[in-house]
């Protein structure tokens, strides 16, 4: 992935000199290792004014306590400033921010978003830049050692530090590609063994069969909640090799293509389990899966976890992939997708920033980065480089596992970082939604997606968006882009 570029050029060591010779930062010398590094960053927060409400208060998604707990210690434990933790629901976090805005109660001085969720943070001017801390964030993005960071940045600045990596992986349970009475019976009925797919076509015939043998074993488990049926949807329409949206942000995927991906998806629907818990459910999804009942799920490194527990009834049985790509020759193979991620944040009304963002950056050090993806409890997953090399890492998570992550995480496309994000995806998925519930046909569904999204694109600043869009795209592998193709101009 490419650099920032406030911070092409600029080494971690030349930066913590510049900011000790600027009177910024530590001024004993500087680390000898990344190991040190946190050390550093101690030492220039030590120096700084004492928080203003007596502790740091940081808003925290919930399953990621366990996580800071180690970070927390260590930051306290160097610098004597308490810390404060407020846990809210996995999708309350850019709500509980962008309310404390609009009462201005400046609430919390670090949190840690959704990535997808930053673009409608700033224009809420719920959570602030850190430019203006530029030499001390190089330190964060020295050495290449970050396998995906673009949810960091919108429309050209920085706006948090990443600390998981929660890029989408397909799970099936092993124990279907071992059950000979159910791999024989696809073979005589298709003509090809069954083997873990690499296209959707191939998935959905899987998914199909399982659920038709009639024994109550399901295809999948594929959330199809709002809030996550779109990512299902957005997935399968560019495995058909479209771009969703044009150069100039003209939404394309109301003609057969987008309107093919629906009427797969709901083809698909008997064969799909039953989900509990819906947007906050993750956990119930998880325990279902595990049952054994279930073939496939997309799921994120938590769920790897979770599964890996001691006593965890599927651990010796999962199987990891890529997310499948599309089956014509003009499509691409694969599709991994970073679509979530916790960043640290600095919120735009706290009266501590600099030492807000010295705790930012003391978090996502080498040392304290890894203490955090070591929780077994909790369901931050790696992102750099070194994650993947530590021994207690591997025993949490399996080789298997890290391998396919980290390809994941080094070939993912970003989720869609523009203005009005929250808008154009709850579209989608209500309109998705509306369709799978049979409420209206496919087409009808996507006509209207598309009209919205039309819509959204003209409010507002529109050429800004389209430059957002374009850099966007621009951001995607090549691999994924070399198979995308435009319908409109």
């Amino acid at each position: 992935m490419s650099k920032s570029p406030t911070t092409q050029g600029l080494t971690r060591r030349t930066c913590l000199a510049g900011m000790a010779a600027a009177g910024l930062g530590p001024t004993s010398g500087l680390a000898a290792t990344d190991n040190e590094l946190h050390h550093e960053i101690a030492e220039y927060a030590r120096g700084l004014p004492a928080p203003n409400h007596g502790s740091l208060r940081i808003l925290i998604p919930s399953g990621s306590g366990d996580n800071l707990a180690p970070v927390i210690s260590a930051f306290t434990k160097l610098t004597g400033i308490p810390v404060r933790l407020e846990e809210v629901q996995v999708r309350d976090v850019a709500t509980a921010l962008l309310l404390d805005k609009l009462l201005d109660e400046a609430k919390y001085d670090v949190a840690l978003p959704a990535t997808f969720d930053v673009p409608d943070l700033v224009a809420g001017d719920a959570i602030q830049s850190l430019d203006m801390f530029d030499a001390a964030r190089a330190a964060y993005r020295d050495e290449h050692d970050l396998l995906y960071s673009e949810g960091d940045s919108f429309d050209g600045k920085i706006y948090g530090y990443q600390t998981d990596g929660d890029v989408y992986m397909m799970f099936y349970n092993r124990r279907f590609f071992k059950d000979k009475k159910l791999t024989g019976s696809y073979e005589d009925r298709f003509g090809e063994a069954f083997t873990q797919p690499t296209d959707w076509a191939t998935l959905d015939r899987q998914i199909l069969h399982i659920s038709g043998l009639g024994d109550g074993r399901k295809g999948a488990l594929f959330s199809r909640a709002t809030g996550y049926v779109e990512w299902e949807w957005w997935l399968r329409f560019h495995a058909r090799g479209v771009w969703p949206m044009s150069p100039s942000l003209s939404a394309q995927f109301s003609g057969e293509d987008g309107v093919a991906v629906l009427e797969d998806m709901m083809r698909i629907g008997p064969a799909i389990a039953a989900e509990r818990g819906g947007l906050n459910g993750l956990v119930l999804r998880w325990e279902d899966f595990e049952n054994g009942s279930i073939y496939s799920t997309l799921s994120w490194g938590g769920s790897q976890k979770f599964h890996m527990r001691p006593g965890g009834p599927i651990a010796n049985d999962l199987v990891h992939g890529l997310i499948p790509g599309g089956s014509g020759p003009q499509t691409p193979d694969a599709l991994p997708y970073f679509n979530w991620g916790w960043s640290y944040s600095v919120p735009s009304g706290t009266r501590d920033a600099e030492l807000a963002h010295a705790f930012c950056l003391f978090a996502v050090t080498p040392e304290m980065s890894l203490r955090a993806v070591r929780r077994g409890e909790g369901f931050f997953d790696p992102f750099r480089a070194e994650h993947y090399e530590d021994r207690v890492v591997q025993e949490i998570y399996s080789k298997p596992f890290l391998k396919t992550h980290r390809i994941s995480m080094e070939r993912a496309m970003p989720d869609f970082y523009l203005a009005d994000r929250a808008a154009y995806f709850d579209s989608l998925s209500n309109w998705i939604g509306l369709a799978l519930n049979d409420h209206l046909s496919p087409k009808e569904a996507m006509r209207h997606v598309a009209d919205e999204w039309n819509f959204i694109s003209e409010s507002g600043d529109k050429d800004r968006k389209v430059r957002q869009w374009q850099a966007l795209r621009a951001k995607y592998p090549v691999d994924i882009a070399d198979y995308l193709r435009d319908l409109t101009a």
